[in-house]
């Protein structure tokens, strides 16, 4: 009895308190009816945090209208909520009309808002990404500029280095504030750690699961999850139906106007071999002149040099094929150029440097040709937004201070240039600072993950040398050093340190291996080196002569076809190699020197 009494008192106090929420909320309702600013945000807030309605899809529409009356009214606060509401759902027009009130007025909100507005451009504002970093300075409290600075820690900038794990750290502290950017963030940088270090997709695909599940439950208008989890799926080796599946997911946001879904269509119909639907994807995905938020980190799918590639050439690296249509090429540059967009900038500069002197390229390119192009704006342009190569060839202009140069080149070391690596390598070499070897070894480190080994190999030779001379924090190693000497001179390298190679090896303890290594040598460097001295010449023949008596003439013989079959073909290859790399990345061959 006692029981039944307790269970019908409970009942009515909770009818009770149901019926006063019910009052309050009808009374709220009335207020913010009748126009008042505050009690507009307020219903907004009970229909996004469940209190009116369930949380759906309608619902949160509806906490938008309550948002937007709010705000049109001037309430601050519901100001900052459609910042943030709007830049979850990727409508800028919307975030950048909001975010230049708020920040006009100090607001940090408004100011953070507007700074990742200038990081990602949106087709809304032209990128100035460092306008947008000394802004990010001003709110770095708030947990939306400590997202945006994840991206910025994602590629590296001119004060850090790149460090996925520091991007991590304050995309979690935006999650943590409840922001639907941390988790696109978290997963940029996962993804991005995922394709630099050809890691385990077993250790991947549970992460985006979690992240993007996350997400989309928080923020189901937020497309940006669909395109996670069909990347996820189109990763996703033990599921045969992972591309189908990702494409399904993909299709169903292109349906819903995403544009940020096109790139990784491409890569969807390029892999099931739809080569022309992945080419009207790619044209589509470039139109509106501007790299999304996920797609900038990934060479693959990164639209506008591929889109640009694409109707220039007639194809791009991933396979895509389509005829040329240079009418579509110079749209595609127009809206990337109004947008500054450094992506675009990186492949149509030396692209228009190479067509100047060269007239057979200037008529293939016909009005994509731009004889009025503004080479050093829009490689400063390119440089303060963050392109590692702009930034590295900027480092070389004419005029700029040492600081201003040591700036620039550091910023694209640590935004992964390896040319740049390389030539601080050097520069500490000479200085003899212990700054050489570490610039030295990450630059080996990035040529290993990359596969790139078309720059001149200055790793090497700095490594080399330190080795030889026991400097730069290194212990003395003189086996170590001739090595990497050595690979430096296969690399195609400009300098010749082949007659000191030789030297080196003859002066080693007289064994076999080492009688073969300076015999070799020998042979490079009267092959290449100019010797205007005779003594040296001679020095060189005698040695040759010395090999007959110390190696057989199947030693020998291994030497010579190892020195004309591999060494010369390999350096005319990788020589060759250099010219291209300097040639197509900054549209100059003499670049390095």
């Amino acid at each position: 009895m006692y029981l039944m009494k307790r269970t019908l008192l409970s009942a009515c106090t909770m009818m009770v308190i149901s019926s006063t929420f019910a009052f309050a909320d009808d009374a709220l309702l009335k207020q913010a009816e009748s126009g008042d600013a505050k009690a507009q945000f307020e219903v907004a807030e009970m229909y996004t945090s469940g209190k009116l309605g369930k949380n759906t899809t309608e619902d949160r529409a509806k906490a938008i209208e309550w948002l937007e009356k709010s705000a049109q009214q001037g309430f601050e606060k519901a100001q900052e909520t459609l910042c943030i509401e709007y830049i979850s759902v990727n409508k800028y027009e919307k975030v950048l009309k909001w975010a230049k009130l708020l920040a006009d007025k100090g607001n940090n909100i408004g100011k953070s808002s507007l700074a990742f507005l200038l990081y990602i451009g949106g087709g809304v504002i032209p990128v100035d990404r460092s306008k947008a970093f000394a802004l990010i300075k001003e709110t770095g409290n708030e947990p939306l500029s400590k997202a945006i600075l994840g991206l910025y820690y994602i590629s590296g900038w001119f004060d850090f280095e790149s460090d996925l794990e520091k991007a991590k750290s304050l995309a979690k502290e935006a999650i943590d504030a409840k922001l639907c950017l941390g988790y696109k963030v978290y997963l940029t940088a996962f993804l991005r750690e995922f394709i630099l270090s050809k890691g385990s997709k077993k250790d991947l695909l549970p992460i985006i699961t979690k992240y993007s599940h996350e997400g989309l439950t928080k923020f189901p208008e937020s497309y940006d999850f669909k395109i996670y989890e069909a990347v996820k799926d189109i990763l996703d080796e033990s599921n045969l139906l992972g591309v189908f599946n990702g494409m399904a997911l993909l299709k169903e946001a292109e349906l819903r106007g995403v544009k940020e879904v096109y790139p990784f269509l491409v890569m969807c119909e390029s892999v099931s071999g739809n080569q022309d639907k992945a080419a009207d994807y790619l044209i589509k995905a470039a139109e509106p002149g501007y790299t999304d938020l996920i797609s900038q980190y990934f060479d693959s799918f990164n639209a506008l040099p591929n889109a640009f590639d694409l109707c220039v050439l007639g194809q791009t690296e991933m396979g895509v094929k389509k005829p040329v249509d240079l009418i579509k090429a110079k749209e595609i540059i127009n809206k990337s150029l109004a947008n500054n967009s450094p992506e675009l900038i990186k492949v149509y500069y030396p692209m228009l440097k190479m067509a100047r002197s060269r007239n057979s390229l200037r008529k293939r390119l016909g009005d994509v040709f731009d004889e009025n192009f503004d080479f050093d704006k829009y490689l400063k342009i390119a440089a303060d937004n963050g392109s590692p190569d702009m930034v590295f060839l900027y480092s070389k202009q004419f005029g700029l201070s040492k600081e201003e140069q040591d700036k620039y080149i550091i910023g694209a070391a640590n935004m992964g240039c390896i040319d740049a690596m390389e030539a601080l390598a050097y520069k500490y070499y000479k200085e003899k600072s212990d700054k050489a070897f570490y610039w030295a070894d990450k630059a080996a480190k990035y040529k290993k993950l990359k596969n790139d080994y078309y720059n001149e190999d200055i790793s090497s030779l700095v490594k080399g040398f330190c080795y030889l001379d026991g400097i730069c924090g290194v212990e003395k190693n003189i086996k170590e050093g001739l090595l990497y000497l050595g690979n430096y001179e296969s690399s195609g390298g400009n300098l010749d340190y082949s007659y000191l190679l030789f030297e080196k090896y003859s002066s080693l303890e007289e064994n076999n291996k080492n009688i073969q290594d300076a015999f070799f040598w020998a042979n490079v460097a009267l092959k290449r080196s100019k010797l205007t001295n005779t003594s040296l010449r001679v020095k060189l023949n005698n040695y040759l002569e010395y090999t007959k008596s110390k190696l057989s003439k199947k030693e020998i013989d291994s030497v010579i076809q190892a020195f004309n079959n591999d060494f010369l073909k390999i350096y005319d290859k990788n020589r060759n190699h250099i010219r291209k790399h300097c040639l197509y990345t900054y549209g100059d061959e003499d670049i390095l020197r």
